[in-house]
């Protein structure tokens, strides 16, 4: 039986709001190239093709998280590693290139949420659930049934970062 994971609702924001913010960036890199290039004109010729191919680089990745693949969170780490460089390359100063780097905190903080939530939750597995007294009652043994069900569940593979594959 596969194991169904659970994505908490930041990181599913989060990863979205990736996907669109990189898409749409990326189609200001290919018809607007002129304009950036008018404003900045020390800017080297190669840095806006290889922006360009970071950010859609960029939707790769967090296509590859929804699909809970580690070397989508790496690849985040690797463009912003190469837009770090760039920027000091093109004059950024470095405290403004490190800004670059807030993407990767903030994803791996929600990346860490749902192992937080369960750590919050668990039952003690010592003791386990109480055993029903002879002649329980429907509700008693419905009742069990759901705490049986929801240490299942709790027990389970932890959502967030430890899924990644």
């Amino acid at each position: 039986m596969s194991e169904v994971k659970k994505r908490h609702g930041c990181l599913t924001t989060y990863l979205w709001f990736i996907v669109v913010v990189n898409s749409l960036v990326t189609l200001f890199y290919i018809f607007g190239s002129q304009t950036i290039r008018e404003s900045s004109p020390s800017l080297p010729f190669w840095a806006i093709p290889v922006l360009t191919i970071g950010t859609i680089f960029n939707v790769v990745f967090a296509i590859a998280l929804f699909k809970w693949k580690m070397w989508g969170f790496l690849g985040f780490v690797a463009t912003s590693i190469l837009a770090f460089v760039i920027n000091l390359t093109i004059g950024i100063n470095i405290f403004q290139a490190l800004l670059g780097f807030i993407g990767v905190a903030i994803l791996y903080g929600v990346l860490q949420i749902g192992d937080k939530a369960n750590e919050s939750l668990t039952l003690d597995s010592r003791s386990g659930l109480p055993a029903l007294p002879p002649g329980a009652t429907p509700e008693q043994i419905a009742s069990q049934k759901q705490l049986e069900e929801q240490k299942k569940l709790l027990h389970s593979k932890p959502t967030g970062w430890s899924q990644l594959e």
